[in-house]
């Protein structure tokens, strides 16, 4: 009887292991060009001796590492994993590699920079040579184009913003300027998730920072004369 439970035993830990196996959603499955920053940080992660598994967004711009004493580097524990990220970067993730094997699949050449400790690592760069990839300062693809109108009521969030009430970075809007949302993360991309949430699931984009309005020929978009929008950026935007 001893023998037959622990037959059983056995194909349900083997049945459960190959299930978990053919479920993984941990794997993408295309290439991947990493920011400067996250190459840096993948660095980091290979130069840690206790580090084990290091995840990043599909954009290659959000990156995070786990330890294994922590027991999360388990295979049971890698959707929780990726499940953190996706929270944290606003879009899919993925398990890029382990200390000894790149889980990524169809990666293609991922490092922005020619790199020995990848080299070292994995046998070879996944460089080259003319990967050029847009730093995670860049703001060229999130920054609003064209004339905008604000609404009253996000001319004031702006103006509670530029007197960095609430110690926000940036302020995002609408296109159709009635929804305003400012952020306190340097993430960019998860804070144009969270404004997306905020405003009636409207695509939202960057309008300033705390120095300058970074919009493409915004026009006048203010609906007032306010002194706080001139002493912040040097104009009204506002036609008389």
């Amino acid at each position: 009887m001893k023998s037959i439970l622990v037959k059983i035993s056995l194909l349900l830990v083997a049945t459960l292991t190959i299930s978990a196996c053919q479920t993984a959603t941990y794997v993408q499955d295309r290439p991947l060009i990493l920011s400067k920053g996250a190459a840096q940080h993948f660095e980091t992660f290979l130069e840690d001796s206790k580090s084990s598994e290091y995840y990043v967004d599909v954009l290659g711009r959000y990156s995070t590492y786990y330890y294994c004493p922590d027991n999360r580097c388990r295979p049971g524990f890698r959707n929780q994993n990726i499940a953190s990220c996706e929270r944290d970067s606003g879009t899919a993730c993925g398990l890029l590699a382990t200390k000894s094997y790149i889980h990524w699949k169809n990666v293609g050449n991922f490092m922005p920079f020619q790199s020995e400790i990848v080299y070292q690592t994995y046998g070879d760069y996944f460089y080259d040579g003319k990967i050029t990839k847009k730093s995670n300062r860049d703001i060229s693809d999130i920054k609003g184009t064209g004339p905008i109108q604000l609404s009253n009521y996000v001319a004031q969030k702006l103006v509670n913003f530029v007197d960095q009430i609430g110690g926000e970075k940036d302020f995002y809007v609408t296109l159709d300027g009635r929804h305003g949302y400012s952020s306190t993360t340097s993430n960019r991309f998860l804070a144009l998730e969270n404004c997306k949430q905020a405003s009636e699931d409207k695509e939202c984009y960057l309008l300033a920072t705390r120095n300058k309005i970074v919009w493409n020929e915004p026009g006048n978009f203010m609906p007032a004369k306010l002194k706080a929008i001139k002493d912040a950026y040097g104009d009204f935007y506002f036609d008389k």
